[in-house]
């Protein structure tokens, strides 16, 4: 799993980010977190899951290909930090191209 150095997030504790990026870098049970991804299987924009989801074997066998750009503790903390981002974009880029916004 990869986590862009300027992922998108609403909690405040850069050292709070810092222990859940060790941590899902480690695939560890992470209770009540949520991320947004590019796209696991190649086709979409970004997705989002319940982090724990991804510790399934079918996403175990990519967690490596995996690419978080955004972090959340609640449902509507990721449904508020995807429309900031997708607000970003807008004003930025007129394709919404989210790989190159991104830089990833």
């Amino acid at each position: 799993m990869v986590i862009i150095k300027n992922v998108r997030t609403d909690i405040d504790k850069l050292s709070e980010i810092k222990k859940l990026s060790y941590k899902m870098k480690r695939a560890r049970v992470i209770p009540m977190l949520y991320i947004i991804t590019l796209p696991i299987m190649g086709d979409g924009v970004l997705e989002i899951y319940d982090y724990n989801t991804l510790l399934q074997p079918f996403f175990k066998k990519r967690f490596d290909t995996i690419k978080v750009v955004g972090i959340s503790k609640s449902k509507k903390g990721i449904m508020e930090v995807l429309r900031k981002l997708y607000e970003e974009m807008s004003q930025k880029d007129e394709n919404l191209n989210v790989r190159d916004f991104l830089g990833v």
